[in-house]
């Protein structure tokens, strides 16, 4: 049996890290099928389907069942917008604010305050 070398453990993670964020960064613009994923990234169905299930046991994504044409339902992959939150901080010398945003860059907090002037 060979054994993988480190190089080519690295290369599989940098790809599977790329497919993932490949199908996230579709799923940010619009809602998808599995299907149109894989049309659109070129990945197999079978692929598409292993991230997608991990990414949807992670709460990333969440699929959504939609009534379409002649009663056939669809199943759109949509992204969990507020799985991960971001927060930034600005500092001057005055004063100071800090924000809270969403994976889509939506601010949902913002506080801001002054620094007293014994610290100035």
């Amino acid at each position: 049996m060979l054994k993988k070398s480190s190089t080519q453990a690295r290369n599989a993670a940098a790809m599977k890290a790329g497919n993932r964020l490949s199908i996230i960064s579709l799923l940010m613009q619009e809602p998808l099928t599995r299907a149109e994923i894989a049309r659109r990234t070129g990945l197999t169905r079978a692929a598409v389907t292993i991230i997608v299930d991990c990414l949807i046991n992670e709460s990333v994504l969440s699929e959504k069942i939609v009534s379409g044409k002649k009663g056939a339902t669809t199943r759109l992959l949509t992204v969990e917008e507020q799985r991960f939150l971001f927060v930034g901080i600005d500092i001057t010398r005055t004063g100071y604010s800090v924000g809270l945003t969403d994976l889509r860059g939506q601010t949902l907090d913002n506080k801001e305050a002054a620094i007293p002037h014994d610290y100035q």
